[in-house]
C-alpha cells in the first residue's frame, strides 16, 4: 500500500473518531438541557444522528474497501445498501439544514407566527418527512449497484460497482443537483435575506429608540424641572438655571432607555450569532460535500482511454489521490458541527461543561 493512503487511512480515522465523540456530546447536550429545547437545535441533534450513522456505516465501509483495494469482501447485502445508505444520509443532511435554514428565515421575517409553526407536532412531521423523502429518493441506488463473483483458479473473488448505464447517470446527476448543488445557492440567497432583515431591525430599533427617547424627554421636561425647582429654589432666576438633567426623574428614564437598549441589542446580537453559526454549519457541509460529488460525476461521464502501462500507472495514483482528499472531506464534515456549536454558542459551551464535564 502507498505511503500517502495509509497517510489518509490515519487522518480519516482520526478525523472520524473526533467527529464521532463530538456528535455524541452534541446530542446529550441538546437533549438534556431544558434551555436549549428548541426547533433548531433539534434539527440540529438530527443532523448530528446523521453524522453518527455516516461514521458507524459509511466509514468502515470505505476504509476496507480501500484496504482491499477493490475487491469486495463485506457480502452482497452491505453492497447493494453501501451505497443508498450513503446517498440517504447526504439527503437527510441536506435537507435538514434547508429545513434549518427555512425554519430561521421564517422566524426573522413573521416573528410573531413563529410559535405556530414550531410546534412537536410540526417538528415530528418534519423530521419523518426529511427521512421518508431521503429513503424515497435513495431508493433506486439499490437496482443501480451490482455485486459480481468470479472464479478466478478455483478462487472467488467479489466485486461491488455501480451501474454506468445512462438512467443511473441521469437519475444520479438530478439526485445530486437536487440535494447538494442547488441547495448551496438556495440557502446563499435565504442567509444573504437573512442578514438584510436584521440589519434593518436593528436600524429601525436605533431611530425608534431615538425617537422614544428625546418624546420622552420633552414630555418629561416641564415635570421634571418645575417640580424640582419648587422643592430646591425660591428665587425665580435660580430656578431658570437649573440643570433638570440632575432630577431623580430624568436619571430614571435614562436607566430605563439603558436597560431597553441593553435588553434589545442582546437580543439582536444572539439572533445574529445564530444565523452566523447556521451560515458556517451549512457552508461547511456543502464545503465538505461538493468536492466529492464533483469527483463522482467525472467518473460517470468521463472514461480514460489507456495508452501505456507508466500512464496509466500515473493516472490511477492521480484520481487516487483526488478521490482520497475528496473522501476526507467528506469525513471532516462530522467532525466540524460540533467545533462550529462550541466556537458560536455560548449556551452550548455552559451547558456542555454543565451536562458533560461536571459528571466526569
Amino acid at each position: 500500500m502507498e505511503p500517502y493512503v495509509i497517510s489518509f487511512l490515519v487522518s480519516m480515522s482520526c478525523v472520524t473518531v473526533i467527529g464521532f465523540l463530538g456528535n455524541v456530546i452534541v446530542i446529550v447536550v441538546y437533549l438534556f438541557d431544558r434551555n436549549l429545547k428548541s426547533t433548531t437545535n433539534y434539527l440540529f441533534v438530527n443532523l448530528s444522528i446523521t453524522d453518527i450513522l455516516i461514521v458507524l456505516t459509511c466509514f468502515p465501509v470505505g476504509i476496507l474497501d480501500l484496504i482491499n483495494e477493490g475487491e469486495w469482501r463485506l457480502g452482497e447485502l452491505i453492497c447493494l445498501s453501501d451505497h443508498f445508505i450513503e446517498n440517504l444520509l447526504t439527503s437527510v443532511s441536506s435537507l435538514t439544514l434547508i429545513s434549518i435554514s427555512l425554519e430561521r428565515f421564517y422566524a426573522t421575517m413573521f416573528p410573531l407566527h413563529v410559535r405556530i409553526v414550531n410546534s412537536k407536532k410540526n417538528l415530528l412531521a418534519l423530521l419523518i418527512g426529511i427521512w421518508l423523502t431521503s429513503a424515497l429518493i435513495s431508493t433506486p441506488f439499490i437496482s443501480f449497484t451490482t455485486y459480481r463473483e468470479e472464479n478466478y483458479n478455483g478462487t472467488i473473488i467479489s466485486y461491488c460497482y455501480n451501474d454506468r448505464s445512462l438512467f443511473y447517470k441521469i437519475y444520479s446527476s438530478t439526485s445530486t443537483s437536487l440535494f447538494v448543488f442547488a441547495p448551496s445557492f438556495i440557502l446563499s440567497a435565504v442567509y444573504l435575506i437573512i442578514i438584510q432583515k436584521l440589519k434593518n431591525i436593528n436600524s429601525s430599533f436605533e431611530i425608534s429608540l431615538l425617537e422614544k427617547t428625546k418624546r420622552d424627554r420633552r414630555s418629561n421636561f416641564s415635570i421634571s424641572k418645575s417640580s424640582s425647582c419648587s422643592i430646591f429654589y425660591s428665587n425665580k432666576k435660580e430656578c431658570e438655571n437649573y440643570d433638570f438633567r440632575k432630577t431623580s426623574s430624568v436619571s430614571f428614564l435614562k436607566q430605563k432607555h439603558s436597560i431597553f437598549r441593553n435588553s434589545s441589542t442582546s437580543y439582536l446580537i444572539a439572533k445574529r450569532k445564530q444565523t452566523i453559526t447556521i451560515c458556517l454549519i451549512s457552508l461547511a457541509f456543502f464545503f465538505c460535500q461538493i468536492p466529492l460529488k464533483i469527483f463522482q460525476l467525472f467518473n460517470f461521464f468521463y472514461k480514460f482511454e489507456s495508452t501505456t502501462i507508466e500512464k496509466d500507472l500515473i493516472r490511477f495514483r492521480i484520481m487516487n489521490f483526488i478521490f482520497l482528499t475528496t473522501k476526507f472531506l467528506y469525513f471532516l464534515h462530522g467532525m466540524s458541527n460540533p467545533i462550529i456549536y462550541n466556537l458560536m454558542s455560548t449556551k452550548f459551551r455552559r451547558s456542555f461543561r454543565k451536562a458533560v464535564l461536571c459528571k466526569l
